[in-house]
């Protein structure tokens, strides 16, 4: 399975880089309708975060662990598919980075840190890229992630909800899985009741978030292979404000974006979300 361009074969891969938190299970409806789009013409994984694997972790995993990770992963898989053919060299694969949220941070890092890497392009999914001091909420969760003893009283209401009868569970979470697709809610309940790692882990990635990132959007970061960068912004996000897209817009006039009406960021645990947001990367993937 490869990718014809300039009569050259490359194997494509696609790299989904999720949010925080960073379970790759939430996107596996995302990954078959992109499968069945490019009917195959790309190897598509979705890349998951050390402090979010389906067993009990015995240590916390900051941002820049997690983006260390992603790079790690990539080699890999680019190793894997070298392994299988040995004539494969690396400028025989063409990588595309489709990053979500914080994954879209990711996203810009690895294209500026490794360039050694074929990055064909990057696609921004409802990106958080810098914090937003005019969000009430990222105001508050900034709060809860700065004052310990917030935190630990969250922590601990979280583990006496866990232990709750699955009744219980249903009733405490119905307002939240009523709004997913199937896999959303096999996926929430798998991890966020079966494993106590979990909460803890979105705290501590989120808190090291809010250490790293800048309080401005870093506009001319972006010019390096501006025409390789691809834009996906909705018009009611708290992490991904429209504002940052405007002031993309007003910097660069040939900016690649596409601008949604309402709010999508958690795209990926809704049939609806999926299929909006699929079929604007089809028609990125299609652009050469």
């Amino acid at each position: 399975m490869s990718y014809q361009t300039q009569n050259k074969s490359y194997i494509h891969i696609l790299a989904i880089i999720p949010g925080n938190p960073g379970i790759a299970e939430y996107y596996k409806p995302f990954e078959k309708i992109l499968e069945q789009f490019t009917k195959s013409q790309y190897k598509i994984h979705t890349l998951n975060y050390k402090g979010f694997q389906d067993s009990e972790q015995d240590r916390l995993f900051n941002l820049k662990e997690e983006l260390a990770y992603k790079i790690e992963q990539i080699e890999n898989l680019i190793q894997s598919y070298r392994k299988i053919n040995p004539i494969l060299k690396l400028n025989d694969f063409k990588i595309t980075l489709l990053g979500h949220s914080i994954g879209s941070w990711i996203a810009h890092e690895i294209l500026e840190q490794k360039p050694n890497l074929e990055i064909d392009k990057v696609i921004y999914i409802f990106p958080f890229l810098h914090k937003d001091k005019s969000s009430m909420i990222q105001n508050l969760l900034g709060l809860i992630l700065r004052l310990p003893f917030l935190d630990k009283c969250i922590l601990r209401l979280y583990q006496v909800i866990r232990r709750l009868p699955d009744f219980f569970l249903k009733i405490v979470l119905n307002s939240k899985l009523k709004a997913m697709n199937d896999q959303g809610r096999y996926v929430t309940w798998k991890y966020f009741i079966e494993f106590k790692h979990i909460l803890k882990s979105i705290f501590f990635l989120a808190k090291t978030e809010f250490q790293i990132l800048p309080n401005q959007l870093q506009i001319d970061s972006f010019e390096y292979r501006l025409k390789d960068r691809y834009f996906l912004y909705n018009t009611n996000d708290m992490w991904a404000p429209e504002s940052s897209l405007n002031q993309l817009k007003l910097r660069y006039m040939d900016l690649n974006y596409s601008l949604f009406h309402g709010s999508l960021h958690d795209f990926c645990v809704t049939d609806e979300g999926n299929q909006w947001v699929s079929k604007e990367i089809i028609k990125i993937l299609t652009l050469k």
